[in-house]
């Protein structure tokens, strides 16, 4: 029986899966590491190698006994440590609600987790790992880049955005596991018209397509939306009221007070009313940056699209690659596109919409830096992106959608990271070989070629599946015990056809 680090999400899948291949003799999950609903009924099949998620990734400090004894010390010598650290240092700013959580916290939450996952490594000698999703916490990339660098294969699953799709995937080369059964469904022809409407309204229609996440986030921003979000319904994927949520943060912060515990995110002990205003200057003292540089620009000039993504969600998902930092990819591009060409960048609507968010990922100071890049044009938020995408010469994205909407309009595009799309006609993927000769001299695919490769990919490579609870909410439609059965079937041949080659 192989054996596995396992990341998983809140979908009950992710739990029936592990348990099948368990039950089947086929594979053991030496770590479990994921939403912590799974947490009582999977460690009464797999005992302590179950990690209690909110105390590994959000109170390391709480874990003792490691008793580290320099297991699988090169690590620290390595050039995945120097990254992990990078990244994962920015990767807390999802933990930093109040902005007190400080780095010199930050790397003791760093190397604690490091120091438990060598030794774990070493005693547990997992064959590879695997993730229900990229690994974008703190927590999950440190493991990731520790079996990066003692060679132990990686493997995730990715998810679609047009339909339930799923597919698994080699995190270190890219490649694809490939289908061996058929996997036919009374939901195959839902999922090709959810594929054709988008194709449709896109390309054939000239229609402005736009995802229900953003329609969401939009909601979100009005003031009736905030009122009944915060007294009926909340954030909490749990359901919890935006009062109760009000209460749990309160409540631990006098408990942290009244038990005498150091508390690295708020470690001034800070008052609710302290913390509220700190958290609504930091909104406000972004929101007048992205006002303050924005630039003069015309749809008459020449120039490369290049959309900003939200953050902290950028610098927590590792499929940017080296192109964790926005401002990297953007520099790349200035590199490679001539220099009286201008770049017009425009920032993600959800920094102004989902503020709370942005204030902790984005820096007031980032627009400053991105003027001193000769000629980049900071172009109003509000404008229309459809227009920006038709009247440059292509756009630019480390893993957005745009580069897919590019393509579909007859437009080239420049990708810098991996994406559910990656091989569809009219979009590079970056490398210090491309050239902006070759971009603009190549040639245009129409819209039945990109149909052809997106027939291609569902019919060799995905299976129905959820991924996690946003996918789950955005296509409730699907959500039936035949849906789940389906699911069931086609990760575990997924899954079994991975182990095969191990």
């Amino acid at each position: 029986m192989k054996k596995y680090f396992y990341f998983m999400t809140e979908g009950d899948q992710w739990f029936d899966v592990a348990k099948k291949l368990y039950d089947e003799k086929i594979a053991e999950p030496v770590l479990w590491l994921g939403d912590d609903c799974h947490y009582k009924k999977a460690k009464t099949i797999f005992g302590d190698n179950v990690v209690f998620m909110n105390t590994f990734v959000n109170r390391p400090y709480e874990i003792n006994e490691i008793k580290y004894e320099g297991e699988n010390h090169d690590f620290y010598f390595s050039k995945n440590y120097l990254r992990a650290k990078d990244r994962c240092l920015k990767m807390m700013d999802r933990l930093d609600l109040y902005g007190f959580f400080g780095r010199i916290d930050r790397e003791v939450y760093f190397n604690k987790i490091t120091a438990w996952t060598l030794k774990k490594v070493q005693n547990s000698k997992p064959d590879f790992l695997l993730a229900a999703e990229a690994p974008h916490d703190h927590a999950k990339y440190i493991i990731y880049e520790i079996c990066k660098f003692l060679e132990i294969p990686i493997y995730k699953f990715n998810t679609w955005n047009l339909s339930p799709l799923i597919y698994l995937q080699n995190m270190i080369n890219g490649e694809k596991i490939k289908k061996t059964i058929s996997l036919k469904s009374s939901f195959d022809k839902k999922v090709k018209k959810d594929v054709d409407d988008y194709v449709n309204s896109v390309a054939r229609k000239g229609q402005k397509f736009e995802f229900s996440y953003m329609k969401n986030q939009k909601l979100k921003s009005r003031w009736y939306y905030k009122l009944y979000n915060f007294f009926v319904k909340g954030n909490s994927i749990r359901g919890h009221g935006g009062i109760r949520d009000q209460y749990l943060d309160i409540r631990h912060n006098i408990g942290m007070i009244l038990r005498r515990k150091y508390n690295p995110i708020n470690p001034y002990r800070a008052g609710y009313l302290l913390r509220l205003m700190f958290k609504e200057h930091r909104k406000l003292n972004l929101r007048r940056q992205i006002n303050k540089f924005q630039d003069d620009y015309s749809f008459d000039e020449k120039y490369v699209y290049f959309p900003l993504h939200f953050e902290p969600e950028r610098t927590t998902n590792p499929d940017g690659g080296f192109f964790h930092d926005q401002l990297v990819a953007l520099i790349m591009l200035r590199q490679l596109v001539p220099k009286n060409i201008f770049i017009y960048i425009k920032e993600h609507p959800s920094q102004k919409l989902v503020g709370a968010k942005g204030s902790r990922g984005r820096s007031p100071l980032f627009y400053n830096m991105v003027k001193n890049i000769s000629n980049v044009k900071i172009v109003d938020l509000n404008e229309d992106s459809y227009k920006l995408l038709n009247k440059s010469l292509f756009t630019a994205t480390i893993s957005g959608s745009i580069a897919f909407e590019s393509a579909l309009l007859g437009k080239k595009s420049i990708v810098f990271g991996t994406t559910w799309y990656d091989g569809c006609p009219n979009i590079f993927n970056w490398n210090k070989n491309l050239t902006y000769n070759e971009i603009i001299s190549s040639k245009i695919h129409n819209v039945d070629s990109i149909n052809e490769f997106l027939y291609h990919e569902i019919d060799n490579y995905t299976v129905l599946g959820f991924q996690n609870g946003s996918k789950l909410r955005r296509f409730n439609e699907f959500d039936t015990s035949s849906f789940r059965k389906i699911q069931l079937k086609g990760i575990f041949h997924l899954i079994n056809n991975l182990i095969k080659t191990i």
